[in-house]
Parts: structure tokens; C-alpha cells; sequence
């Protein structure tokens, strides 16, 4: 009924109608006022005096003209994304030299018709740390941070905790106040493994021992940023809805993180942890305070398999760009060195790989004890 009403209002053409949808659902608009008018199978239909599709960068020719072919003769068209998060999914590479015919609708635009861009140059959202990073990925070098010593804050020290993680069940270390150090605000943590498919139960322990940490000893306010309330301790709504998210490459390490999480957090209602933890894809437009990128993946010949997809320079930019405060990678060593043989892989691998190897310089090695055993890491870190 409420569909069926919005397209009577438009159709009449008075007052003013504001429509929020997503891109594919445009379409059944025309199809009602075919049926209103019966007109018989018309889509361009002149509705809208102004049209914003909003993270436009995954939305594709296919399901971006739905909105357009919605537009007045004389209307205002923007179109808001970042060229550098994820691009619409092919299932094939697009010919050479049509890229803009097939990808996306923000490429088609601004190839097709060569229309300016307006840069957005004020990051409110990370720590300059973070923002610098992601700008030598090819953001204009005026991009700077507003909030620049944006830093997650501790209550306790994390190491006063050491302990209570062991009486946990969780992976005990002296890594895990080195990687939580406030003045870090990127920290990757390498390890050699070698064998470790989609999913790793050594990295979602180590997962969960840090989100307990945060979850204890960390606090509910970021330093550096405005708005904020008082220091105190998290509650589980707050904690798992902004302060901590997990992004994982494989819907497998996702459950692994999941299980290891509810595990580690018995009380806490378990649709909050599941929610916390997704895919790039999903986290595209979120934000959390400390994000954790977990890749699971150990075993070399799985990611040569996949080096394309694991070292897409903007599933890196995303996962990275989330945190707010901090942001820590846990990755094996050999997804840490692996040089691609993929030419598209190759020339996007610098994204991950600078991560490790240029911008986290500072090392220290650590021995962490999970489910009985002694693993080595090195926590890297600028």
C-alpha cells in the first residue's frame, strides 16, 4: 500500500515527494505508472527534478540508469563515492578500451561525458596516521585529516589483564599491549603459518583476545574528537556497534571469528558479535573505532589462488579507511610477502604490501600461547 501510494504521488505531479531506495528498485517505479496510465512498457518516465545516488562507486550501468531514466528533461543529477572503495562485481574482465560501457556508473560518467570532479579534502573520521596512509593511494594530496590526533583510549593497561585472558581461554601475550598502544594507530601483526585455508582458528583466537581487551580495559571515548562522552567503560551495545568492527576476506574466517568471539563474550547477545564482523563489502560506509582486519589465509598455493581478490588495492583502502582510532591487520607471513603473478594483482598489491613493509617499520618479536601451543608473531608498527 505504501508503494502503491508513493507512486499516485508522483504521478500527480503535486507537492513534493522525497524517495529513498536502493538503485535496482527505480525500475518497478516506471512499471506502476505503466499500469496507472497504460502507457504499455515505457522506463524513461520524468519524474524527478533532482536525483543523489549516494556510494556510488559499487553501482553498475545495469542497475544506475534505473534512477536516471527517472530524470526531468531539466533536473540536477549528483552522484556522490569514492573512486578508491569497492567497484561494482563482474563476473569477467570488460573489453579493452569500453571499461566505462560495462563498470561503473560513476567511471561511465565522468569518461563518457569528461564531467569534473569535486573532491572532498577533509577526512573527520581517522587519525592523520590512517588518512596518510590511505592518501598515497591515489587521493589528491591536499586530503587531510580534521581530527588528527584521533586515538582510542585505555582505562586500564592492557597488560594488567594478562591473566584474566589465560582464565578466559583466550591467547595470552605481551603482544597484545603493544598492538593496543594508543600511539599506534596502524599496527600489523605477521606470523608464519603455511598451511591455513579460508579460515584460521589461531588468528580468531587472537581476534578474540584483543576485542576482550578493548571490551575491558578500553575506554568508551576516542581522544581528539568533539562530541564525545566521558571516559568510562563500554557497554555491549556501544562496544559492538561502534567501538569494535572485524573485517574478514572469507565468509569461513567470518564464522571462525564469530565462534571464537561468542566463546570469549558468553553473556553477550550473539546477534551484536555477528553483526560486528563482515566482509569488506558490507562494512563499505561504516565506521568503528578500533577495526580489526583478520585474512586467515596461510596456505600459499590458496593464495596465489586468490592474490587478485585478497590484494585489491580498494578492498584494502576500505578495510583500513573504517577505523576511526586504530586499526590492526592480522595476517600470516606468507600473505605478507607473497609477490603476485597476476598482472592486475601485481600492480594493486602495493596497497597491502606497503602496509607492512613501508609504513609499519618498527618491529618487535613476540611468542603467544593459544589453545596450549607457543606461535612466534611480529607486531609491526610506524
Amino acid at each position: 500500500p505504501g508503494f502503491r501510494a508513493l507512486v499516485h504521488d508522483l504521478a500527480s505531479g503535486s507537492g513534493v515527494v522525497v524517495v529513498a531506495a536502493v538503485t535496482h528498485q527505480c525500475p518497478r517505479i516506471a512499471e506502476q505508472l505503466d499500469k496507472l496510465s497504460g502507457a504499455g512498457g515505457r522506463a524513461l518516465w520524468p519524474l524527478f527534478d533532482l536525483v543523489l545516488i549516494d556510494e556510488s562507486s559499487p553501482v553498475d550501468m545495469t542497475t544506475g540508469v534505473g534512477p536516471l531514466a527517472l530524470l526531468k528533461e531539466r533536473s540536477q543529477l549528483i552522484v556522490a563515492g569514492d573512486h578508491l572503495q569497492m567497484p561494482p562485481v563482474v563476473r569477467c574482465d570488460p573489453p579493452l578500451g569500453a571499461e566505462h560501457l560495462v563498470g561503473s556508473l560513476q567511471t561511465y560518467l565522468t569518461r563518457r561525458f569528461g564531467l569534473t570532479t569535486s573532491p572532498l579534502l577533509e577526512n573527520y573520521r581517522s587519525h592523520s596516521d590512517i588518512v596518510s596512509y590511505t592518501r598515497g593511494l591515489g587521493y589528491p594530496p591536499e586530503l587531510v585529516a580534521a581530527y588528527r590526533e584521533t586515538r582510542i583510549a585505555l582505562l586500564r593497561r592492557a597488560d594488567d589483564h594478562e591473566f584474566d585472558l589465560l582464565g578466559a581461554g583466550l591467547a595470552l601475550s605481551p603482544a597484545w599491549s603493544a598492538v593496543l598502544d594508543p600511539d599506534r594507530p596502524i599496527v600489523a601483526v605477521t606470523y608464519p603459518d603455511g598451511m591455513a585455508g579460508q579460515a584460521n582458528a589461531f588468528e580468531a583466537e587472537c581476534v578474540a583476545s584483543l576485542a576482550w581487551l578493548l571490551r575491558n580495559a578500553g575506554s568508551c571515548a576516542l581522544d581528539g574528537q568533539p562530541d564525545q562522552p566521558p571516559h568510562g567503560p563500554w557497554d555491549d551495545n556501544g562496544f559492538w556497534t561502534r567501538g569494535l568492527g572485524v573485517v574478514t576476506p572469507h565468509r569461513a574466517q567470518r564464522a571462525q571469528v564469530v565462534q571464537a568471539l561468542i566463546r570469549a563474550f558468553p553473556v553477550t547477545d550473539p546477534h551484536l558479535i555477528e553483526d560486528a564482523v563482515d566482509t569488506v563489502e558490507r562494512f563499505q560506509g561504516g565506521e568503528r573505532d578500533t577495526v580489526i582486519i583478520s585474512f586467515g589465509v596461510g596456505d600459499p598455493d590458496v593464495i596465489r589462488g586468490e592474490e587478485r581478490f585478497l590484494m585489491q588495492l580498494e578492498r584494502t583502502n576500505v578495510a583500513i579507511s573504517r577505523a576511526k582510532g586504530k586499526c590492526v591487520l592480522l595476517m600470516s607471513e606468507e600473505v605478507a610477502n607473497h609477490i603476485p603473478e597476476d598482472r592486475r594483482a601485481a600492480a594493486t598489491a602495493h596497497a597491502l604490501r606497503g602496509v607492512v613493509d613501508e609504513w609499519c617499520r618498527q618491529r618487535q618479536g613476540y611468542d603467544v600461547l593459544a589453545s596450549g601451543q607457543r606461535r612466534k608473531v611480529t607486531v609491526r608498527w610506524r
